[in-house]
């Protein structure tokens, strides 16, 4: 939001910055100082006006009109800036029926305007990013049901069996799941 010439010298702003280079007048706070002062005006007078406060009369007409430009953009830009202070509030009023809700609430509650994601749309808030929930660290070497994921686990051995009797019943263990119930052997 940079005028294309200087209203006090008439000098070119080829890298457009806010500050004029050859006499330091500052278009910002110019351009700042002439929406108040012309807010409730008809185009008419404020253009008017805007001539008045031009020292630089040459090519007035163009420079008008880049001013005009450019208090547009610049009162767009401090409505915004207004916005976005009101909603950093714990407490606002609903854009739809005026009364008092609080900014973390997701439609208003009395009128059901949705209102976090009308903020969403304009820019005024961030969306949250959605990131996966973080699953809690556990040592690599605990072991894990393969069925639910459990840490529950208990062994058990093999014990008698009919048709071997005791052979090999100390040899054998296996995982048992507390949580789901399932079985297997130790080491598969």
């Amino acid at each position: 939001m940079t005028l294309l010439k200087c209203p006090k010298c008439g000098c070119d702003h080829v890298w457009r910055n806010s500050i004029c280079s050859s006499c330091s007048f500052n278009t910002r706070t110019y351009l700042e100082q002439l929406i108040k002062e012309t807010e409730n005006m008809d185009d008419d007078t404020r253009r008017k006006y805007i001539s008045d406060t031009i020292l630089y009369k040459e090519n007035s007409d163009q420079m008008i009109s880049d001013i005009l430009m450019n208090m547009d953009l610049t009162a767009k830009k401090l409505k915004k800036d207004k916005e976005k202070q009101l909603y950093n509030q714990p407490i606002i009023p609903c854009p739809a029926c005026g009364k008092n809700i609080s900014i973390e609430s997701d439609v208003c509650v009395h009128c059901g305007y949705p209102l976090k994601k009308k903020l969403i749309e304009n820019g005024i808030l961030n969306p949250l990013p959605s990131t996966p929930c973080p699953r809690p660290s556990t040592p690599t070497n605990q072991v894990r049901c393969p069925k639910c994921g459990s840490t529950s686990i208990a062994t058990e051995k093999r014990g008698f069996d009919l048709m071997w009797g005791f052979l090999g019943s100390e040899w054998v263990t296996y995982n048992v799941c507390q949580k789901c119930g399932r079985r297997w052997k130790i080491g598969r």
